[in-house]
């Protein structure tokens, strides 16, 4: 991990942020490959080339990946909400390092 990436691991949620990335890049089919790919236009905004999902959005996709784990509607639904407010946070995140005159590119994470 460069430098830069190094910096970026301690904004909330990058860890699955990072995570999602590298599934992506890989083509695995995980709820978080599909998280990031649910804000594909502003990770771009910071360098990362995120394709969205073909023939549904990203945020079903997500909660379909969520459904094998938490069998339970409420379970998944709770994952569900906790997942988008992780990538949430991340990004905004980014965005005030940003604004801060900071590093923010992810072209090379994952």
């Amino acid at each position: 991990m460069s430098a830069v990436h190094s910096s970026l691991a301690d904004l909330p949620g990058a860890t699955i942020v990072f995570a999602g990335l590298a599934d992506v890049r890989a083509r695995r089919p995980t709820p978080e490959a599909a998280l990031v790919q649910a804000a594909t236009l502003r990770l771009a905004a910071h360098g990362a080339r995120v394709p969205r999902p073909d023939g549904e959005s990203a945020e079903l996709l997500l909660y379909e990946r969520l459904e094998a784990d938490f069998p339970d509607r409420a379970s998944c639904y709770a994952r569900y909400n906790a997942l988008l407010a992780e990538l949430v946070s991340f990004l905004d995140a980014l965005d005030r390092r940003r604004l801060r005159g900071l590093p923010t590119q992810l072209d090379e994470v994952g």
